[in-house]
């Protein structure tokens, strides 16, 4: 007794010693985890590497694949034999074999009819769908994440258009209080400005509060709720060549997406190949001896067994592997169908976006500095009213912030471009 004490004494201290350690080895990946939080300033390239390496949004694909490859390895394996086991004893009659029989027999079935390939390149074909997802869900996340970057520096380029207009309603309010001191400026005046200097101010508070809202929807994308990123990079096209990524086969090739339809079908081919050897029954080969007492004897045994498909000769599951690889060739023309049409159609944008940026640029954005100096000028020489310096202030600062949105939009319509040719890692043209 007192051994078996100390048995049980020796015993619950190493499992409480093992508790200990096991505890201290899981809490460690959560404190490696929790110090490893992403950099306050980004690049586009830091936001997609961080996507790739660190994000817990594409960690929840990982299990898939290495279930999938789980299932490649259990395609390699030969099947189990087995051995079985036999015995008897005289219990009436003439003692003919012995009073005591045993037998054991070790049996295995012959995989003669190719069925382990075929299995195993369909699992291999599994693998590569669930690569492809892993892929296709990246490449959707990083397409979402670098128009977020984009209207993210558009927010702070709009804050920073809306607070030199307030330092310029500050400037104009001295202008008006030394008219007012000369005595040609009336009180309006004062208060006019001091109104438009205000709600500059409001706008400017907005456009600062979007952009950190439009950081926090960057940090929840990738999986980080508490991240609020700050772009580092200036807000201007990519200057993408549209030709380049609007080849169809090149599409076809690069998108994960269509590559994904593309396994599918030839997994579902696969899968065809798989049933139809499925219906030839492996012969099962069987060995063993037998063995009498008393009367002592040894003999050998062997047999052969194999099912007869008299009924159930697999045709209905060859009829719905051949309907199911049929809807995946469907689904694959109908993928790159739509994939090319989302190419033109974002092609087609983009083209038309340019368009109206250059046409902006021209016809409106060279002419700002002349009209902001003809209406001050104005104003101070006492040709122009308060309102029409204010106006004119206003239309600055408004075509400024619909230059800025042009840009954003034909910077997001490259975007697309390259996310609907499979090039959304793409970060120069």
């Amino acid at each position: 007794m007192a051994a078996r004490h100390r048995f049980l004494t020796l015993a619950g201290i190493a499992a409480t010693l093992l508790f200990v350690s096991g505890s201290a080895s899981a809490a460690e990946p959560a404190a490696a985890i929790e110090s490893d939080t992403p950099p306050d300033a980004v690049t586009v390239a830091d936001v997609l590497h961080l996507l790739r390496s660190a994000s817990p949004r594409l960690a929840a694909e990982r299990p898939q694949i290495a279930a999938a490859r789980a299932d490649l390895a259990a395609a390699r394996l030969l099947p189990n034999p087995t051995i079985a086991y036999g015995g008897g004893t005289l219990v009436d009659g003439a003692n003919v074999n012995g009073v005591w029989q045993h037998q054991a027999t070790a049996s295995a079935p012959l995989p003669i009819t190719g069925i382990r390939g075929v299995r195993i390149a369909a699992a291999q074909k599994r693998v590569e769908i669930a690569e492809g997802q892993a892929r296709a869900r990246y490449e959707e996340i990083a397409l979402a994440a670098r128009k977020l970057f984009v209207s993210i520096l558009a927010a702070e380029e709009r804050e920073r258009i809306l607070q030199d207009a307030h330092r310029d309603a500050l400037h104009l309010r001295e202008i008006v209080a030394g008219r007012a001191r000369e005595g040609v400026a009336r009180e309006y005046d004062g208060l006019r400005v001091a109104t438009e200097a205000e709600l500059i101010e409001q706008k400017a508070a907005d456009a600062r509060a979007a952009a950190l809202d439009q950081a926090g929807e960057l940090g929840k994308l990738l999986g980080f709720p508490n991240w609020r990123p700050h772009p580092l990079g200036t807000l201007q096209p990519l200057g993408a060549a549209v030709d380049a990524y609007a080849d169809p086969k090149m599409m076809e090739e690069s998108r994960a997406s269509l590559a994904v339809a593309r396994n599918s079908e030839q997994a579902a081919v696969a899968a065809v190949e798989v049933v139809r050897r499925e219906r030839w029954p492996l012969p099962i080969v069987n060995l063993g001896v037998a063995e009498t007492r008393r009367q002592q004897s040894t003999s050998l045994v062997a047999g052969l067994a194999i099912e007869v498909p008299l009924f159930d000769r697999g045709q209905g599951k060859v009829e719905r592997s051949l309907a199911e690889a049929e809807a995946a060739a469907a689904e694959r023309r109908l993928a790159i169908a739509e994939a090319g049409a989302e190419l033109g159609r974002a092609t087609r944008v983009l083209a038309e976006r340019r368009t109206a940026l250059a046409n902006f640029s021209h016809d409106v954005v060279s002419h700002l500095p002349t009209l902001r100096r003809m209406a001050e000028d104005a104003y101070r020489f006492g040709q122009g009213s308060i309102v029409e310096l204010l106006d004119a202030g206003q239309a600055r600062t408004e075509a400024e912030l619909a230059h800025i949105e042009l840009v954003a939009s034909v910077a997001q319509a490259e975007i697309d471009v390259l996310g609907a040719a499979g090039a959304v890692d793409q970060l120069t043209p």
